[in-house]
C-alpha cells in the first residue's frame, strides 16, 4: 500500500462550478424523494406544471 499524505484532507483539487452543485442537488432530491419520470416531475411539484412540461421538452 501506498502512503497517503491525508493534511490536504477534504479540500477540493479543482473548483466545483454550478453545473456540479445543480448535478448534486438533482441527485440529493431523487433520494430524499424518489418519484416515478424524469427531473421534470420535481419541475412540476415545486415550480409548476407550466415549468415541469417545459424541463421534459427540453
Amino acid at each position: 500500500m501506498q502512503n497517503h499524505k491525508l493534511q490536504n484532507q477534504g479540500e477540493f483539487k479543482r473548483k466545483i462550478n454550478s453545473r456540479h452543485l445543480f448535478m448534486i442537488a438533482l441527485g440529493e432530491l431523487a433520494t430524499a424523494m424518489p418519484v416515478t419520470g424524469s427531473f421534470g416531475a420535481y419541475a412540476t411539484k415545486f415550480i409548476s406544471p407550466a415549468t415541469g412540461f417545459t424541463v421534459t421538452w427540453l
